[in-house]
């Protein structure tokens, strides 16, 4: 199951995402499986009860797929929910979080496509 959404036309402030319910934000550790000029894979683990920064890549769509664990992905005006297997696209330009909120580490693999995919390609 793929969720798509539409890309925004306006850009979307990141101070929308400021919820107390929710721990404090932090850099996830990755490892990178891939990487060439206009494409980078990821696996990506999230602790339990842990959130990942608010992003928005400027030039790369990013696609995630969950691996082990259940996320949350956070966007201005949804909140999509993600079982192992599942997958979600957020274009770019898109704010956006993930959150951990399953009882084991959750697990992703993210994909990144785009002329530009390096991890400065991000407003936080």
């Amino acid at each position: 199951m793929v969720n798509t959404l539409t890309k925004h036309t306006q850009p979307v402030p990141l101070a929308l995402f400021h919820n107390s319910a929710i721990p404090s934000a932090y850099t996830p550790e990755s490892v990178d499986l891939f990487l060439e000029e206009r494409a980078r894979v990821l696996i990506t683990t999230l602790d339990l009860n842990q959130t990942a920064e608010t992003t928005c890549h400027i030039h790369a769509s990013k696609q995630i797929t969950v691996l082990d664990g259940y996320a949350e992905v956070e966007l201005p005006e949804a909140c999509l929910k993600l079982y192992e297997g599942q997958s979600a696209h957020i274009p770019n330009g898109t704010a956006h979080r993930i959150v951990n909120f399953g009882k084991i580490p959750l697990k992703y693999v993210e994909i990144r496509t785009g002329p530009y995919v390096m991890d400065d390609d991000q407003l936080t």
